[in-house]
């Protein structure tokens, strides 16, 4: 019975982590192709889907991992966007890509989404979208 229940609990959160992408994604909302070796404004924003808000005074973690780019900052909170309060926080941050290798980089959000009176936390993992200049390798 046990392992029936933690089935059943392991399926549920799946399906959620499945619906937070959804609910909310991180994209760039502005970018530079990248330039190897120099440092490059990214703007990357949080986009809810229609109907839904962020929880007021609840925490936005947004956790930034770069495989051959360095990003300035990798972790950044609600505090640390443009304007803290926006409906759609956005995130102004500098990044390095290496000389050598595919630069990547993926977000991981962490945060309150609410409908109506109701919220609830979610997380999402999601590749962000980046170019080199010149469409070097």
């Amino acid at each position: 019975m046990r392992s029936l229940a933690l089935l059943v609990v392991l399926a549920s959160t799946a399906t959620a982590r499945a619906e937070d992408a959804t609910l909310v994604r991180v994209q760039v909302t502005h970018e530079t192709p990248l330039e190897r070796g120099r440092a490059t404004p990214l703007s990357l924003g949080v986009v809810l889907a229609p109907g839904l808000r962020l929880l007021d005074d609840a925490p936005l973690v947004l956790e930034l991992v770069g495989v051959a780019l360095q990003p300035a900052h990798r972790v950044l909170y609600r505090r640390d966007a443009v304007d803290p309060r926006a409906e759609s926080p956005r995130f102004e941050l500098e990044v390095r890509a290496e000389r050598a290798g595919s630069p990547a980089l993926t977000a991981h959000l962490t945060a309150w989404v609410c409908r109506g009176r109701r919220c609830r936390p979610v997380e999402l993992t999601a590749p962000v979208p980046l170019a080199l200049a010149g469409g070097a390798p």
